[in-house]
């Protein structure tokens, strides 16, 4: 009897580790389409991400601040926790970006670094996310980021990950939490790529 419950143990610990290592695949994507091109990038601007939502068919600009805020926020602490501030041009980017902690930064300071062009560039980095809302207004969030030649806009890195399947949750995850984890992860597989 000892033997059966030990041997079913097992197969369900087996089956747990091959669950999670299942979703954490089906739920980031991350290509270099370009090796040649990411070898010479040094200096990349960025643009703010673009944040839409989407509730049952219907796709809307997301219009939460709050959203906003934590995006933005979120994004710049997640460039800086990744190593990606060496390959950011803009010194008043690079300050802000150095500063950013989880759950602060100096967003008007950003604001204005972006809205000056790039100068110099390599590559450009464009963020899209998208927030699947359910009935219960908690949702998964998909993030699309891609690397693009500042002259060509030919894809260097494509980055796709989504809290479905990318991040393995206990119990359902507030809309906040996965808009953090989205960017967070996205973040960390562009950086991953730019690190090989």
């Amino acid at each position: 009897m000892n033997r059966k419950l030990y041997y079913l143990s097992a197969l369900v610990l087996i089956l747990a580790i091959c669950w999670v290592i299942s979703c954490a695949t089906f739920g980031s994507y991350a290509k270099v389409k370009a090796p040649e091109k990411m070898k010479l990038v040094k200096c990349i601007a960025l643009t703010e991400p673009v944040l839409n939502q989407k509730l049952g068919r219907t796709i809307s600009k997301a219009t939460d601040e709050t959203w906003y805020n934590l995006v933005n926020t979120r994004f710049l602490y997640a460039l800086a926790e990744n190593g990606m501030l060496d390959y950011i041009c803009d010194d008043d980017l690079k300050d802000v970006i150095s500063r950013a902690t989880r759950d602060k930064a100096d967003l008007e300071k950003y604001h204005m670094a972006m809205a000056r062009p790039g100068q110099n560039t390599d590559a450009v980095l464009k963020t899209e996310m998208e927030i699947r809302l359910k009935e219960d207004n908690k949702g998964d969030t998909y993030v699309i980021m891609q690397l693009l030649d500042a002259k060509t806009e030919d894809v260097i890195i494509d980055v796709k990950f989504n809290t479905m399947w990318g991040v393995g949750y206990v119990n359902k995850p507030t809309t906040l939490m996965t808009i953090r984890d989205g960017i967070s992860g996205a973040v960390e597989q562009l950086a991953n790529q730019m690190k090989k």
